[in-house]
């Protein structure tokens, strides 16, 4: 595919056949699912394949994206997989640790300055412009967005993990008291600064202190504030005045004044709880570099989302017009590759709506060996299942963000769609969880996730909900069932099916 990838147009026209020889050769592993638009498969591709390998110097050139019905299965080769995070666990324990650390940091913080800038530009109409320039924006949004791929995803996603596993063990050396050295993990691992979660319930708490006369109008701005909010794709629902209301209702003014002093206190909280245990890392500058970047990871990692949403949210209103222009869905829109959407554009048609229902409904996006192809014969996704089939098994494991045992009914949430179903007492199972994802977090007797470590949302959430919880079994999506009963034991953490639904 000569230079396609490099430029980060690998999702273009020159498809090749799908070599199914090639694709068996290789050791696929599960790692996580989501609901995502070919739009969004793109930038974890761009991210991983492309911007991750270079950055680390490693190759990784192959992975599969299983869709059904929007919901996007993920696999990576295990062995290509297995030996890039090797280099990078020992560039990170080497003494020029420090300086990969910085060159992290920076480009976090640089990229999403600028990304941040440029989403906050982006228009809200782009009805009167012409097909050229809409091309030009559709252009401009895939580069803003394959810019913050590899800090976004891939450098929390991966490095956290290693990140968690080294401090765990240089900081062990200086507290020999176990109990001691969780307590220092968990306060390193607490964010200082406010996130958007508490951000957004601040400012929703401060409209219930205002006079009835004014909570209307104040609640119409807040909703156009956080317009964006939970939005993490270009085809979720945007939350509207009701959804931010209903979150008001039945609270007092103690109430809300209490809800802000406690959120205002667990920060301060965190600031002096860190002062206190800086004497761990004074004068240890790898150390302390280590520990700079883990609480960059704790401050920013919700906001990095935020701001995804935000460009998801600006990107609708482009793909809508983009879908105004050619007939089709937003949805319909954003399983187009770039290229194909351009072309359309150029060409003002001529898409081929049959194959963008079967991409949907039914498709794989392969990558082996850096080439691509996109399959919907039956026959081969056939192939391709029973090569990626996830074994059945009768208990999984991962690692314990907060310790309990409770017993609880699956239920498994891929997005604010699956969130009807969700019942007080039930098992939260997801691949990750997310802010809008609050209210279910309250009402579960634990959660179990595929990915995230001791600094992912429900790490953090099961500390502050005191709730048993069990993150990165990699498999729990595939192997529980909506309805299955189950023990998750965060005391081993062990989750075991007692009871299959089917």
């Amino acid at each position: 595919m000569k230079n396609s990838l490099k430029k980060g147009r690998n999702l273009g026209k020159k498809m090749n056949n799908f070599d199914f020889k090639k694709f068996e050769e290789k050791n696929w592993h599960f790692t996580y699912d989501r609901k995502m638009s070919l739009q969004r498969i793109h930038l974890f591709h761009f991210g991983y394949c492309d911007q991750f390998s270079n950055f680390f110097k490693v190759k990784i050139d192959s992975e599969v994206y299983r869709i059904k019905d929007e919901s996007v299965s993920v696999y990576y080769e295990l062995d290509d997989h297995t030996e890039a995070f090797e280099a990078i666990r020992k560039n990170l324990y080497c003494k020029d640790a420090p300086k990969l650390i910085k060159k992290i940091k920076d480009t976090i913080t640089e990229y999403y300055k600028e990304f941040i800038r440029d989403i906050k530009a982006a228009p809200l109409d782009y009805s009167k412009v012409s097909n050229s320039k809409l091309i030009n924006s559709f252009k401009n949004f895939y580069r803003q967005n394959e810019k913050i791929s590899l800090p976004t995803w891939l450098l929390y996603l991966y490095i956290e993990d290693i990140l968690t596993e080294i401090l765990k063990e240089k900081l062990g050396v200086k507290i020999k008291d176990e109990s001691v050295l969780k307590d220092v993990l968990h306060i390193v691992g607490r964010p200082d600064k406010i996130l958007p979660l508490d951000a957004y319930h601040i400012d929703l708490y401060k409209i219930v202190l205002l006079p009835r006369s004014k909570q209307d109008g104040a609640l119409h701005k807040f909703t156009k504030k956080y317009a964006s909010w939970g939005f993490y794709d270009v085809n979720f629902e945007l939350q509207n005045t009701d959804s931010h209301r209903g979150k008001m209702a039945g609270l007092s003014v103690r109430d809300a004044k209490s809800k802000i002093k406690e959120i205002e206190s667990k920060y301060k909280k965190e600031a002096q709880d860190l002062l206190k245990i800086k004497k761990y890392w004074l004068g240890d500058f790898e150390l302390r570099a280590l520990i700079g970047l883990y609480r960059l990871y704790a401050n920013f990692k919700d906001w990095k989302n935020y701001y995804r949403e935000q460009s998801a949210y600006k990107m609708k209103f482009l793909f809508d017009e983009i879908a105004s222009r050619l007939g089709l869905s937003r949805k319909e829109v954003s399983f187009l590759t770039e290229e194909e959407t351009i072309e359309a554009l150029k060409m003002k048609g001529g898409v081929d709506r049959n194959l963008i229902t079967k991409r949907i409904a039914n498709s794989a996006l392969v990558f082996v060996n850096g080439h691509f192809s996109f399959v919907t014969d039956l026959n081969n996704l056939n192939s391709i299942d029973n090569k990626l089939e996830v074994k059945e098994v009768l208990s999984i494991k991962g690692a314990i963000a907060f310790p309990g045992v409770v017993r609880g009914e699956v239920k498994i949430i891929a997005s604010t769609n699956d969130f009807v179903k969700f019942k007080e007492g039930d098992i939260l199972v997801s691949s990750t969880t997310r802010p809008d994802y609050l209210t279910f977090m309250k009402m579960s007797a634990g959660f179990i996730t595929n990915e995230g470590g001791m600094l992912s949302h429900a790490a953090i959430l099961a500390r502050e909900l005191k709730k048993p919880c069990i993150i990165g079994t990699k498999i729990a999506t595939k192997v529980l069932k909506d309805g299955d009963l189950v023990e998750v034991d965060a005391e081993k953490g062990i989750v075991t099916i007692l009871k299959s639904a089917h």
